[in-house]
Order: structure tokens, then sequence, then C-alpha cells
């Protein structure tokens, strides 16, 4: 775990405001080998069950935009046209 904290505080030291890299595919798969692993070999499913949750709301909430039910961004740009006070 502590190659994976020390390589998120360096990525946090440089995606801060303004940000100059873009977390990829690396460091997200690297990220969610090492929370697996950890939560395999350390027999905690339950606590890697938690974080997986965040997830779980997120694919829930993008299944009206896979299946085409709904426009893709289109709560999102409401929203935002909503907070700027262009929508009345």
């Amino acid at each position: 775990m502590l190659p994976l904290a020390t390589t998120t505080y360096g990525l946090m030291v440089f995606n801060w405001f303004p940000s100059q890299v873009f977390v990829g595919d690396t460091f997200t798969y690297f990220a969610g080998m090492t929370f697996a692993v950890a939560g395999i070999l350390g027999h905690l499913s339950e606590t890697l069950l938690l974080f997986f949750i965040p997830q779980l709301i997120n694919f829930v909430y993008s299944l009206p935009q896979l299946f085409k039910l709904v426009a893709c961004c289109a709560l999102g740009f409401a929203m935002r046209y909503a907070l700027q006070g262009v929508y009345k």
C-alpha cells in the first residue's frame, strides 16, 4: 500500500489547480489492482466492497445514458446552466 500512497500523493501534488498531469489508465489499473490484492490477501472482502459502492452508484446512474434512454450529458448541461442562472 505504500507505493500506492506515494504515487497518489505525487499525483495529487501535480494535479492540484492548475493541473499539470492527467490520470490515465495506468494509474487507474494500478490503484484498482492494489485494492483488489490487498483485499484478497488480507481477507477483507467486506471492506473491499465498501470501496466499490461509489462505482456501483455511478454505473446505475449511467445506465439510462448507456441504453440511450436519455441524451448524454443532458442532466449535466442543465445543472450547469441552472447553477449559472441561465434557466429561470
